[in-house]
């Protein structure tokens, strides 16, 4: 066995109990580092003011400090030896038992290490933290999976092989967002100040070209994408969420999180647009009653919701198979974001000549025109039933990248219109 890791060391030790703390200010402060601006989340006076559910994930590092905690300083695990720079967050769980969570609190935090495995390369360490209030009730159950490299090979259990593949068909939602380049910058306010997420030397040394915007950030991002589409924005409603972290995500790029409801579970995955890289996935959220939004009629075995517009894009890729000429003339890739009940992306990719849903896929990665529009005015333009200049001037649909390229779209829905 490694003289790095002693299994029972680590899962027999008992830590202290800590002190876990939050006011409305520190909710707020997270909710604007996971890209929120509703109100509800950001305000303090909206009538609905509420904690985002995922928010007490920071608390095992924050624990009752109101400054900048150094890092590393709540990471102890007994009986194992290691670099700190050889961390990597595999997965995380957050579960919340008692709804809905307070405005503010003084918790107790409970830790313990729950599994410690082998995984060749390195060692697998599965963190619980409950986290208990004043009633002696665990308000909210947190679990971390922390995979170190380099110290694996000591002969321990390779551990429980869990795996949560979405639904094999189009996703029942998709939300589209885009992060600030400052998102890291914000997001460590809430207690992860890990060096790798702000400082370039840093992140060189770790191998990556720039700093990396947290793992747990883009879980944030992905919790609101789920509290939005299947809990009307309703935290009661969120019970409880499990991530596996892919593959990093830069400060700036766009996170497309994709969505598919089977009963009370959501699965899900968080794409980045701009190099077509999965950084979520193994996902799902867990929801207390009746799904809202998207799914609420729909069983597992029905077919995927249809778009009013659906037939708009089908009939524009008839034009182009049946007039390729047009999409030479226009020779540009557009990506349309249709929002509404059944929120999706379409690409036009006239270069190619392919038009499907999804977001540009290689060889085109990119849109040099971007829409977002709902579903019923896309499919009211189209039929002649709004006009597209009035629209875009009562804000209705809204274009990002090269606006004359909307312009020329006319010939190719000239020509779907004939078919």
């Amino acid at each position: 066995m490694s003289s790095n890791v002693d299994v029972q060391k680590a899962l027999s030790h008992k830590f202290a109990e800590g002190k876990a703390s939050y006011n409305r200010r520190d909710a707020i402060l997270y909710a604007l580092g996971v890209g929120a601006t509703d109100l509800k989340f950001v305000y303090e006076l909206d009538d609905s003011f509420s904690i985002l559910p995922t928010y007490p994930v920071v608390l095992g590092q924050k624990g009752a400090s109101c400054d900048i905690v150094p890092f590393g300083a709540n990471m102890e695990l007994p009986g194992i030896n290691f670099d700190p720079m050889m961390i990597l967050h595999g997965e995380q769980y957050l579960e919340i038992n008692k709804h809905p969570l307070p405005l503010h609190a003084n918790w107790i935090a409970r830790p313990k290490i729950i599994g410690v495995y082998d995984k060749g390369k390195g060692a697998l360490v599965l963190n619980e933290t409950k986290f208990i209030d004043q009633t002696g009730d665990t308000v909210v159950r947190t679990v971390s999976s922390i995979f170190i490299r380099g110290i694996g090979g000591f002969g321990g259990e390779k551990g429980p092989s869990e795996n949560f593949e979405p639904p094999k068909r189009n996703p029942d939602a998709v939300q589209i967002e885009k992060t600030l380049e400052s998102q890291a910058l914000i997001y460590r306010l809430s207690a992860d100040y890990n060096p790798l997420h702000i400082d370039p030397m840093v992140a060189s040394m770790a191998s990556f070209p720039k700093p990396i915007l947290h793992g747990l950030c883009t879980f944030g991002f992905a919790g609101r994408a789920v509290l939005k589409h299947f809990c009307g924005d309703n935290p009661a409603k969120f019970k409880a969420i499990k991530v596996r972290f892919a593959s990093p995500v830069y400060p700036g790029e766009t996170l497309i999180t994709e969505m598919w409801r089977e009963k009370s579970r959501v699965f899900l995955q968080v794409k980045v647009q701009e190099r077509n890289v999965v950084v979520i996935n193994n996902a799902y959220v867990d929801i207390i009653g009746e799904p809202l939004s998207v799914a609420l009629a729909q069983s597992p075995e029905s077919e995927p919701p249809v778009l009013k517009s659906a037939i708009v894009f089908e009939a524009m890729g008839q034009a182009i198979e049946k007039h390729p000429d047009i999409a030479k003339k226009i020779n540009a890739v557009y990506q349309f974001n249709i929002t509404g009940p059944h929120a999706t992306t379409y690409t036009l990719d006239l270069k190619n000549g392919k038009i499907y849903q999804g977001p540009p896929v290689a060889p085109t990665t990119k849109p040099e025109c971007t829409m977002t529009v709902s579903d019923d005015d896309y499919f009211d333009m189209a039929t002649g039933k709004i006009d597209s200049q009035t629209a875009f001037l009562k804000g209705k649909v809204k274009i990002t990248g090269n606006i004359l390229l909307a312009q020329k779209l006319n010939l190719i829905q000239q020509a779907a219109a004939k078919l």
